[in-house]
């Protein structure tokens, strides 16, 4: 049997991030297709579609393996919208196979009570919660999601988890957010694990100037030792995570030119008729 089920039965997503593509939102996928001028970023928008769950086959198959290993977990796209995650569960209750330890990769947008009460039955529910910033830093890349949604919803999640940890990908966009981002989630008591986006290159740390961040991260790891730690969330926790990002980032002499993230940035801008200067004033001040 599998060590665990890693299930993505599509693309279907509420959201548009910056860093993703076609294959894992279908709202990119509809963008690409629209407005031509995003495919010189994205690609034509076509995907390869998969019928995982709705396969009689490969349902059982994935039924009988589920208490099997360590997880069944889902991802997207954004899984907990997806009608045929919605089918698997149900069928799950159904068959009392409520001890299946259940992960969500989820972006902390559905707060849909029938889909708490749902996986509220499970004994055991994980999180690994996509979010890559607070306020209008999150709400720029992640568009068109609401901080205060992302905020409430997640205190919910957190109520039923038995394991929860927020997973930010660290890019030039939410760069000057990370420390505020590490107050946010250490008031809610949940770990933070920044994770260094490699594509697409131009939305890399490596396109803010190099003299910038050689400036800027020293003062970051200080504000970030300073942070007031409670709960189960120590500070060995923040240590062994975020500063290890930053000094990597430190060591990392490499620099992009800023006119890729400059293009990239106003392609999408165009498109969604938003300007970086009013979401990542920061960013939009060396591009």
């Amino acid at each position: 049997s599998p060590i665990d089920l890693d299930i993505r039965p599509g693309n279907l997503c509420n959201l548009g991030c910056r860093m993703c593509g076609p294959i894992s939102s279908s709202i990119i996928q509809k963008e690409t297709q629209k407005n031509p001028i995003m495919q010189r970023i994205m690609g034509k928008g076509d995907i390869v579609t998969t019928d995982v769950l709705n396969n009689p086959e490969n349902l059982e198959f994935l039924l009988e393996n589920a208490d099997k290993g360590k997880r069944v977990k889902f991802l997207g796209g954004e899984p907990t919208i997806m009608p045929e995650v919605d089918k698997f569960l149900d069928i799950l209750i159904e068959r009392d196979m409520l001890d299946v330890p259940i992960h969500f990769t989820t972006n902390c947008t559905n707060g849909n009570k029938r889909f708490i009460d749902k996986i509220s039955k499970f004994s055991e529910i994980a999180f690994n919660y996509s979010i890559d910033g607070t306020g209008k830093t999150v709400e720029y890349i992640r568009n068109p999601v609401k901080f205060n949604s992302i905020n409430t919803n997640i205190q919910t999640y957190a109520e039923i988890a038995t394991h929860g940890e927020i997973s930010f990908t660290l890019q030039a966009y939410n760069f000057f957010n990370l420390v505020d981002t590490i107050k946010w989630s250490s008031a809610l008591d949940i770990s933070l694990r920044p994770e260094i986006l490699m594509r697409p290159d131009p939305l890399s740390y490596k396109s803010i100037p190099l003299k910038i961040r050689r400036k800027r991260i020293p003062l970051m790891i200080k504000m970030i030792e300073d942070i007031p730690l409670s709960g189960s969330i120590s500070r060995t926790q923040v240590k062994l995570k975020a500063l290890p990002a930053l000094e990597r980032i430190y060591a990392d002499d490499e620099e992009y030119s800023p006119q890729h993230i400059a293009r990239h940035t106003k392609i999408i801008d165009t498109v969604r008729k938003q300007h970086i200067k009013d979401y990542v004033p920061e960013v939009w001040d060396f591009i």
